[in-house]
């Protein structure tokens, strides 16, 4: 991923999941990104990122992580195309299967595209 994309991916990934930016740069470093085993993508409008995904791939599995879309641009068709990507780059890597973990916002895209739930998890929040 070029730097300009880079930049991209941090800041769609901030405002998507509304967290700061710092704490995604020191996260998602620039070697993180380009970990051999992991691509990084990220959906742009108006030259801003407005969607992005992670796939890692790990003992012929991709792991679909970093689901995020900015609020602004939820629910305009950016997730489907944007994880299929993640799915087909995770075969390139090897992975004969994908996984992720859903919100309920993301439920019906993945069902769509051929996902199916295995497991639920509680999930908690501090106050």
């Amino acid at each position: 991923m070029a730097p300009q994309g880079v930049e991209h991916f941090w800041q769609g990934l901030a405002d998507g999941f509304e967290m700061p930016l710092e704490l995604c740069r020191a996260v998602w470093t620039p070697e993180v990104v380009a970990s051999p085993n992991s691509r990084c993508f990220v959906a742009e409008e108006d030259g801003r990122g407005v969607a992005t995904r992670q796939v890692t791939v790990t003992q012929q599995v991709a792991g679909v992580s970093c689901i995020s879309t900015i609020p602004s641009h939820r629910g305009r068709g950016y997730g489907e195309p944007i994880t299929a990507r993640c799915v087909i780059e995770g075969l390139a890597l090897g992975a004969p299967a994908s996984h992720l973990q859903a919100s309920a916002m993301g439920e019906p895209i993945y069902a769509r595209m051929g996902f199916a739930a295995r497991e639920s998890r509680a999930r908690y929040f501090s106050p």
